[in-house]
C-alpha cells in the first residue's frame, strides 16, 4: 500500500527480467479523460489511484520514458533559447561552443540557483466547449501565469493561471477529436483529487511539439 513508484519500479524490473536502468518507469493512464503521465520516483500509487473517479479502463503501465533523467545532463534539449529568459554570454574567445555553453548556463540557473529562469511562450488554452484563446504565458517557481496586455510581464499584466503544488501535469491524447484543440499537441493541469467533471481540466495548446515538452519538462 505504501509502495513508491521507484519501489514498483524495482519489482517490476525484477518481475519482468529486464536490466533496472534509470529509463524505467510507472506511467498513469486515464483513457476516459485521454490524459497520460509518467509517476514521479517519489509518488505513491495507492494515492494516485485513489484520485480515480471512475477506474474504468485506468491503468498503470510499466515503460521505459527516456526523458525521465536526461534533462539533468541535457536541458538543452528540452528548454529551447526562444522560450527561455536567460542570456546566453556573447563570448567569442570561448572555446565551448554555444550549444555547451547554453547547456552549462541552464545547469547552473536551473539546478543551482535560487529559482528557475522563466519559460515563456504563446498557448491557447480552453475557455469553452469549443473555444480556444491564445495567451502569452510564464512559468515561475510560484506558479503558471498569463499576461492580460500582450507579451508585458509586468506584475500588474501577469494573472495566476495556476499554482502547480496540486495540480499532476498530464499530456493530452488526440486533444483535437476529444477536446476540439486547435492542434494535436496539448498538456492538462488536472487537480491531483477526484475529479468528477472534465470542466476541472485547465487544458493548453502549445505551439508544437517542442514547445509541449519545454512545457512539460518545466
Amino acid at each position: 500500500e505504501k509502495s513508491l513508484a521507484s519501489d514498483v519500479v524495482q519489482i517490476m524490473s525484477s518481475k519482468s527480467h529486464v536490466v533496472h536502468d534509470k529509463n524505467w518507469v510507472i506511467s498513469e493512464s486515464l483513457p476516459k479523460l485521454n490524459l497520460e503521465r509518467s509517476l514521479e520516483d517519489h509518488e505513491c500509487l495507492s494515492t494516485v489511484q485513489k484520485n480515480w473517479a471512475n477506474s474504468d479502463g485506468n491503468k498503470f503501465m510499466f515503460r521505459k520514458d527516456f526523458c525521465k533523467y536526461e534533462v539533468f545532463v541535457n536541458p538543452n534539449q528540452f528548454f529551447p533559447p526562444s522560450m527561455m529568459d536567460i542570456e546566453l554570454p556573447d563570448d567569442n574567445d570561448s572555446l565551448l561552443s554555444r550549444t555547451e555553453r547554453y547547456k552549462n548556463l541552464l545547469l547552473q540557473n536551473m539546478f543551482c540557483g535560487d529559482r528557475m529562469p522563466d519559460i515563456q511562450a504563446f498557448m491557447h488554452i480552453k475557455e469553452g466547449k469549443k473555444s480556444w484563446k491564445k495567451l502569452f504565458f510564464v512559468l515561475r517557481n510560484s506558479g503558471l501565469y498569463y499576461s492580460s496586455k500582450g507579451t508585458s510581464k509586468d506584475p500588474q499584466h501577469l494573472v495566476l493561471f495556476s499554482h502547480l503544488n496540486d495540480v499532476d501535469v498530464y499530456n493530452v491524447t488526440n486533444p483535437k477529436k476529444t477536446y476540439g484543440a486547435p492542434r494535436n499537441v496539448c498538456l492538462c493541469l488536472k487537480p491531483n483529487r477526484i475529479v468528477l467533471d472534465s470542466k476541472e481540466l485547465k487544458l493548453l495548446c502549445p505551439e508544437d511539439e517542442q514547445s509541449k515538452t519545454c512545457w512539460l519538462t518545466g
